[in-house]
């Protein structure tokens, strides 16, 4: 049995034994698995061999370029009293590939000739927030005050490239 119909049945023993919300719905398509609530999609599940493209032209197979193998996220927030609030955030998510035919050597680029196997860092981010409401005869007034990117970390997003120099190696923009 494959991974995401291990998964589905993981999921569906949890809601029929009560150890889940009765609002989510469980169902495949395409191999894709997803659970849903009423109003909105809230995760997804995709197997690998739907991201995998492959080129009739020249029969190349390569991901495709906005392939992300995992994405995290997790949220937490806490009613310290009626009127003050503290949340926070947790995104973490793998390395896209960069679009072309690229291989890194140390922190240098050349031309290869395989598609999309050179990978941007992963991306890690803690967002945090408070807020205070002030409440009124007729209506309500909320302050917040939020820190992102508390740990301060560079995650590195894929811009542009602007050509190749004489020796074969990429410049990129800046």
């Amino acid at each position: 049995m494959d991974w995401p119909l291990r998964f589905k049945s993981w999921c569906r023993r949890r809601v029929l034994s009560g150890l889940a919300p009765k609002l989510w719905t469980l169902s495949t398509t395409k191999g894709i698995l997803f659970r849903t609530t009423p109003r909105r999609q809230t995760f997804r599940v995709t197997p690998r061999d739907q991201t995998l493209l492959k080129d009739i032209r020249d029969g190349l197979s390569f991901v495709s370029d906005a392939d992300q193998r995992h994405t995290v996220n997790a949220y937490g927030n806490y009613r310290i009293t009626d009127t003050w609030n503290l949340s926070s955030e947790w995104c973490y998510g793998s390395g896209q590939p960069i679009p072309g035919f690229f291989r890194q050597v140390g922190a240098v680029y050349f031309l290869s000739n395989q598609r999309n196997t050179t990978r941007l860092p992963y991306y890690n981010r803690v967002d945090v927030r408070v807020s205070k409401a002030f409440l009124f005869k007729k209506w309500k007034l909320t302050l917040t005050g939020e820190v992102l990117n508390l740990l301060n970390r560079s995650n590195v997003r894929y811009a542009g490239f602007d050509g190749y120099g004489s020796n074969g190696r990429g410049v990129w923009a800046t």
